[in-house]
């Protein structure tokens, strides 16, 4: 088989249900894993636990990792910057967990403290990518659009109380600034 057939397969199988289904299935378990940090805390820090917890924080930084890795391979830099721009955070999250992962090694307490707390910013990151798989539902997208309308309005009826209010702080601060104090009669 030709390299261009090859490519081809994979491309199917990245643009498939079969990866979308995979993908969410390492968020929602990056996501359980966010959610044993309370465990990791009412363990109060267990070593066996934390190693287990280590060992799952690189096994899923490495399944991210690698699904980066073959989008690079198989659909190159230049579609990723023009047609798939969410895999350029995917990668500045891959840095971050490499940075992380290299933390984990340390042995360090403190040092191994600060490498989780960067694996949950990490994970709340990534969790964003359940966003895009379930907007390709389309009940969701639906739900999604309708939302999306109702933001642009929402933040500029905010941004307008919060310029009427700043005005009348501002004339309230020149009209009675010094006048009203606590020891004022």
């Amino acid at each position: 088989m030709a390299v261009s057939e090859w490519k081809k397969k994979i491309q199917s199988y990245l643009y498939g249900n079969v990866h979308n289904a995979i993908t969410a299935t390492v968020n929602v378990f990056s996501l359980i894993q966010f959610a044993m940090i309370e465990f990791l805390i009412q363990t109060n820090y267990n070593r066996t636990v934390f190693e287990v917890w280590i060992v799952v924080a690189i096994t899923t930084n490495a399944l991210f990792l690698l699904e980066l890795v073959v989008h690079v391979g198989v659909f190159g830099t230049h579609w990723i910057f023009t047609q798939k721009k969410i895999l350029l955070l995917e990668a500045v999250l891959q840095v971050m967990a490499i940075y992380a992962d290299v933390k984990f090694t340390d042995g360090n307490y403190y040092t191994t403290l600060e490498a989780i707390k960067l694996c949950c910013i990490i994970y709340m990151f990534r969790s964003m990518r359940l966003l895009y798989l379930i907007s390709e539902i389309r009940q969701f997208d639906l739900i999604f659009s309708t939302f999306l309308r109702f933001t642009m309005p929402f933040f500029t009826m905010c941004l307008s109380l919060y310029t009427v209010f700043y005005i009348f702080a501002q004339i309230g601060m020149a009209c009675f600034g010094g006048i009203i104090t606590t020891v004022s009669s």
